[in-house]
């Protein structure tokens, strides 16, 4: 449930806070950053307990007397909470900015207590507070999207959360003796026999892990990942949401049966990480891992998937070796490229320009409260800024799949800019 304010946000909102009344009212402006505070008055801190994914699940309408908003320049910290009640973390997106408020403010971290400062990720359905907030404002308490899953997208949906107790378990072998680089090679051939169409290794970093998990005991992330059918796009949003959830039914099943072979055959610890229990960071620990680049769209882009596929990762103390960025030009073409943002209905995508740094990667924020009435509260799946991003065949030269992207945007500019997916036709 609940669990003490982390440092690192707790430090971060104490700056801005600071920053306020400083400047003597609920906002502060620099070249680098901007602090909004909304409430009745300039507390000197947030509240000093988070809100667990079942307090946020339990009180979905939540009206808060605090509000704390730091933009760089989207919105990279958004926190709520009341005098009497508990934090809940609405956005937090790691970056520059950070180090750049505390100047401001006149603040250091302690190395102490930040050593092995961890990150957020966020959750799904009405574990996540912002989500939580747009149902509020709607007039709901139960995410609309989940009750039209039906037949196999069901099933596919309720296939990680099966396989959940599995996750970790005891290690039934002694442990392997061979070199990282034999090891590793053994990890990968294992996960294509899995059916993973990629896999990466990379050094599990503390920035990477969840606030409040515990994986100090594995030095190591294994990201593997499954493609999704990109045909899907010219046949409809329960295509696509079904093709989806399949991906995500078979990233589960591979990083369980992974983690398996890891504790079973190798003699070490290992945890799989997949859609129903996932406590690192998806796209940091990826792109260390050589998996793609991270485009304007907030997904992660390879060369031969584009960005239609999904990931499940593993973490554990196996000696190993790590894999390297694999860069080939996505962050320059999305300075130029805006079918993503132009196709987004709800105008979520923020311009080429208005990005964050974070260990010298452009990282684009997707603005979730514009996207979740697309995403989460129609009766149909989204998946549009993904559907139109151009790397399905621009890497791969893969002819099909270049034609079917070709007919899909001839439909999407007859249906209009921004068109939703049931106002496709052809596509539905």
């Amino acid at each position: 449930m609940s669990s003490p304010t982390p440092y690192l946000v707790d430090t971060l909102s104490r700056a801005a806070l600071r920053l306020l009344r400083t400047a003597g009212g609920q906002t502060f402006e620099s070249d680098e950053f901007s602090v909004r505070l909304i409430g009745p008055d300039a507390p000197d801190q947030v509240a000093d307990t988070l809100a667990g994914p079942k307090d946020m699940s339990a009180d979905v309408n939540v009206v808060a007397d605090y509000t704390l908003q730091v933009d760089a320049p989207r919105r990279v910290m958004e926190l709520t909470w009341s005098a009497d009640d508990m934090l809940r973390i609405l956005v937090f997106s790691r970056g520059g900015w950070e180090q750049a408020l505390l100047t401001a403010a006149g603040i250091e971290l302690d190395p102490a207590k930040s050593a092995g400062t961890s990150s957020w990720r966020r959750l799904q359905g009405t574990e996540d507070a912002l989500l939580n907030r747009v149902l509020t404002d709607n007039g709901l308490s139960e995410v609309p999207l989940a009750s039209f899953r039906q037949g196999k997208t069901k099933e596919h949906y309720m296939r990680p959360r099966e396989l959940t107790p599995e996750r970790t378990g005891p290690i039934s072998a002694p442990p392997s003796e061979k070199s990282p680089a034999e090891n590793a090679r053994l990890i990968k051939e294992k996960a294509a026999e899995l059916g993973a169409e990629k896999v990466g290794i990379a050094r599990l970093l503390p920035e990477y892990v969840q606030f409040g998990a515990d994986l100090s005991r594995h030095t190591w992330v294994i990201g593997l990942i499954h493609a999704e059918d990109y045909d899907n796009v010219l046949v409809g949003a329960a295509a696509i949401e079904e093709g989806a959830h399949d991906a995500y039914r078979r990233c589960a099943e591979s990083s369980t049966a992974l983690g398996h072979y890891i504790r079973d055959e190798l003699g070490f610890d290992a945890l799989a990480h997949h859609n129903d229990g996932c406590e690192v960071q998806a796209l940091p620990a990826l792109f260390e891992a050589g998996i793609g680049e991270l485009g304007r769209h907030g997904s992660m882009i390879n060369p031969d998937l584009g960005a239609f596929w999904r990931p499940g990762m593993v973490t554990t103390d196996l000696p190993l070796e790590p894999d390297a960025p694999l860069l080939f030009g996505v962050q320059e073409y999305c300075m130029n490229c805006r079918l993503c943002e132009t196709a987004c209905p709800g105008d979520a995508i923020s311009p080429a320009e208005d990005y964050i740094m974070s260990g010298g990667v452009k990282r684009w924020l997707i603005d979730n409260e514009k996207c979740f009435p697309y995403s989460r509260l129609q009766p149909e799946y989204c998946h549009i800024c993904v559907d139109v991003c151009p790397y399905i065949h621009k890497e791969n030269g893969n002819a099909a799949a270049k034609s079917a992207f070709k007919q899909y945007l001839g439909l999407r500019k007859k249906a209009g800019a921004g068109a939703s997916k049931a106002d496709v036709a052809g596509a539905s």
